[in-house]
């Protein structure tokens, strides 16, 4: 990932996820929002885009996976040299281990829509999973225990109690990712790290609260934050035109971090487009179809009054 392409494949991967979630979660709410409470059973449509979104997930995964293996520079599937005794290419290996993860959330997303025997929200604590492993922890876990000790227990919180603990022992996959990388470098990557943690923890609050709009609308925001700053963090470092960025210079570092709420922003403004674009169409093509609906119903009520006259006039 060393290069502009290499932080510009997952960017588009972060802004297509981001662009279909938020299209699939109001589709979701128009339809919710005009069922009586009682129907909770989704449609079969939905039940196939949480397939073409699991499908997505996975394929998107394997190929990043095979990227950062088969590239030219890659590790080529090889995590250890016998021979000059070092590892080959943890960058890499770090980024395949990222995908994995993701193709995992995949997986469950599958699962728990394919079966009720999944717990629900399993398929939400997986992607919560997957964010964390792609940021890096901060939390203790002695703290964080004491915390989750106030929430009712279910089998999803018990099963994301276990996972943090099993990945805050050793400590999350990029914890020394930014070691000994110049000022802008490790700070325009911690910014990201705000947004990828964000992501985590409102994509884990819905494994509790299911079905609420402003927590998947806000998933959605942040990983076009995360897409948008992939794209940022590319032109800055590796920029494919133009004078190359001071790496030490304190300013520049000051007009990142201003940079980052202006995506932030962006983010959100974006959400807030595509949602009522989505919305107005929806709405306009329900209007459509009722105004159908009333006009054959009018028909047929004018043909059977015609009908009745003719019978009556015999």
């Amino acid at each position: 990932m060393a290069n502009f392409g290499g932080h510009a494949i997952p960017g588009s991967f972060f802004l297509l996820y981001g662009f279909w979630l938020t299209v699939k979660h109001i589709l979701q709410h128009h339809w919710r929002t005009n069922q009586p409470k009682a129907r909770r059973v989704m449609p079969p449509l939905f039940r196939k885009l949480d397939y073409m979104e699991g499908g997505f997930l996975i394929f998107a995964s394997f190929v990043g996976i095979m990227v950062e293996q088969f590239v030219v520079d890659g590790p080529h599937a090889r995590l250890y040299n016998p021979e000059g005794k070092s590892w080959v290419k943890l960058m890499n290996w770090q980024h395949s281990t990222m995908y994995l993860f993701f193709g995992i959330s995949g997986m469950a997303l599958v699962a728990s829509t394919a079966s009720k025997q999944v717990p629900a929200g399993l398929d939400r604590l997986a992607l919560s999973l997957a964010l964390f492993v792609e940021g890096k922890s901060s939390f203790g876990s002695t703290w964080f225990l004491h915390i989750t000790d106030t929430f009712s227990p279910g089998v999803c919180f018990e099963l994301f109690r276990c996972f943090f603990l099993l990945a805050n022992g050793p400590g999350f996959l990029f914890l020394y990712h930014l070691h000994n990388r110049p000022l802008l470098d490790a700070h325009i990557h911690s910014l990201l790290l705000f947004a990828v943690f964000s992501a985590s923890a409102s994509t884990m609050l819905e494994v509790f609260k299911r079905d609420d709009i402003v927590l998947e609308l806000l998933r959605a925001g942040l990983f076009f934050l995360q897409g948008s700053w992939f794209y940022q963090i590319g032109f800055v470092l590796y920029p494919p035109n133009g004078p190359k960025w001071d790496l030490t210079l304190h300013d520049n570092v000051m007009f990142v971090t201003m940079c980052f709420c202006w995506h932030l922003a962006v983010a959100l403004l974006l959400v807030a487009g595509i949602s009522s674009a989505v919305w107005f169409a929806v709405k306009r093509f329900s209007g459509r179809g009722q105004d159908m609906e009333m006009r054959i119903t009018s028909s047929k009520s004018s043909s059977q009054k015609a009908l009745l006259e003719e019978s009556d006039e015999e």
